[in-house]
């Protein structure tokens, strides 16, 4: 790690990935493929955690420039194909939800190298193994996170959002001053007593 990152930034990381991203995005993905069969949910899932990566990484809004920033940086095996996934896949999901373009071929893919490829003019999703593909891009993110590449903007957008901010360690008190308590690392949640499980 590198030696100019905090231990209170390391542990904000850490604490964000644990409950949110290993807690909420690929447990509830893989929920979803295990218990429901919800492919094509899946598979919109996915796309739109691009974006979620995205702007973690990037610091700030903007769907498309988050997704094809991620991929660029993260999943490069699809970068040649960023902006047809955007549009096609990702928005196609979004606004059509079963476009014709999108075949979801099951959870596993038979004989493709990505688990997106594009075939006789359709793209072809296996969601179950994207997952694993989409966890590798998100586990580099965090490696990089805890390195110090992109943690200001991470920072910036885990301030913006209410639900995690309670996460964010307290600021530094001025010299002199007391102590400020805490809640613990995590801090108290309501998100976690609303989830459904």
């Amino acid at each position: 790690m590198s030696a100019g990152i905090s231990t209170g930034d390391i542990d904000l990381v850490n604490n964000y990935w644990s409950k949110y991203v290993d807690g909420f995005v690929f447990d509830d993905l893989t929920r979803g493929i295990d218990l429901a069969k919800a492919n094509y949910l899946v598979a919109l899932g996915e796309m739109c955690y691009i974006d979620y990566f995205g702007k973690l990484m990037r610091g700030r809004s903007g769907a498309y420039r988050n997704f094809t920033g991620f991929i660029k940086a993260y999943l490069p095996q699809y970068t040649a194909d960023a902006n047809a996934l955007y549009v096609d896949v990702r928005s196609g999901l979004a606004h059509a939800y079963f476009p014709d373009n999108i075949e979801i071929i099951g959870v596993t893919r038979a004989s493709a190298e990505n688990a997106i490829w594009r075939d006789a003019g359709k793209w072809k999703i296996a969601v179950k193994d994207f997952i694993d593909e989409l966890r590798k891009g998100s586990d580099a993110l965090k490696v990089d996170l805890l390195n110090g590449v992109h943690l200001r903007e991470f920072k910036r957008v885990v301030r913006m959002n209410p639900g995690t901010a309670r996460i964010l360690p307290p600021p530094p008190a001025p010299a002199g001053a007391p102590p400020t308590p805490t809640t613990g690392s995590m801090g108290s949640s309501s998100v976690s007593s609303s989830r459904i499980l």
